[in-house]
């Protein structure tokens, strides 16, 4: 299935996608009122909705304005260098453990909005990524269990301020700006998705800018998963950028930032496309 979350008044809304509509499961009294309540309530949740979804009231996906594909997560988690050719690029070594960072909630951004550039921020990238949701609480899982935590997946653009990324060891204020962090259309659930080898790609504007395949990770879901489960507690609704592919600003030899006007689109296999639009 495919969970979108829009705005309905002041408030915001999920519902089923199908094909150009939305099913808008909060007119649906029966069901969870959001997107993190079907979570939590796992797979009573599910069944519920998965029996009722088709008597909610459908609405044209085209008059739509999106919200982040997730907008409660108590973790942002962000996978680094997790594709051998991207280290390379980068100059790095192959990582021997994940590599992984945060962003906070502030970096959030939906599919169609605007990125806004602050005046400080310098040199803009951008990173396509696949980003796994957490369905179920998790704490110390075995690689081989951990798949059944994730509810789904959506795509993810790991906006990089590098100047601020790059100067200090700690990441943070070159990867938490504000909207740095766009999750959507929609997520897919896992059990309609093989993550393993998914292609994914990067649109700068027409331009594709990167073009891989999930199953070049150097660490999977499942492996990402259990190794931070065995340090925090994942919660339903965390999310985890799993890393991006090689074709990054940063690896290249003129090094055109991204700057205001620009548009950017990820693109992944059996999931959809991600676009968003940076603003001064």
């Amino acid at each position: 299935m495919k969970f979108a979350q829009f705005h309905s008044g002041d408030d915001i809304h999920y519902g089923v996608v199908q094909n150009d509509v939305v099913y808008d499961l909060c007119k649906m009294s029966s069901l969870p009122k959001t997107l993190q309540a079907l979570m939590e309530g796992g797979d009573a949740a599910m069944d519920q909705v998965r029996s009722q979804w088709q008597k909610a009231p459908a609405l044209p996906l085209e008059n739509l304005r999106f919200a982040p594909a997730v907008t409660q997560p108590q973790k942002i988690l962000c996978i680094g260098l997790n594709y051998r050719a991207h280290a390379a690029e980068s100059g790095e070594k192959l990582p021997a453990f994940p590599e992984v960072f945060s962003k906070f909630g502030n970096a959030l951004a939906a599919h169609g909005d605007g990125i806004r550039i602050a005046p400080a921020a310098g040199q803009i990238d951008y990173e396509a990524e696949l980003v796994a949701v957490i369905g179920k609480t998790c704490r110390d899982v075995d690689e081989a269990t951990a798949a059944q935590s994730v509810f789904g997946y959506t795509c993810g653009n790991d906006v990089s301020a590098r100047e601020q990324q790059l100067r200090v060891s700690q990441w943070l204020t070159g990867k938490s700006q504000d909207g740095f962090a766009p999750l959507g259309p929609w997520i897919v659930t896992a059990d309609e998705l093989d993550a393993s080898a998914l292609d994914i790609r990067m649109y700068r504007g027409e331009t594709l800018c990167q073009s891989s395949n999930t199953s070049k990770m150097i660490f999977t879901v499942p492996y990402i998963v259990s190794y931070i489960s065995r340090y925090m507690t994942l919660l339903p609704g965390d999310v985890i950028f799993t890393g991006t592919p090689e074709g990054v600003i940063l690896g290249t030899e003129e090094k055109n930032w991204l700057q205001p006007g620009e548009t950017v689109t990820v693109e992944i296999q059996g999931i959809g496309r991600l676009t968003n639009h940076l603003v001064r």
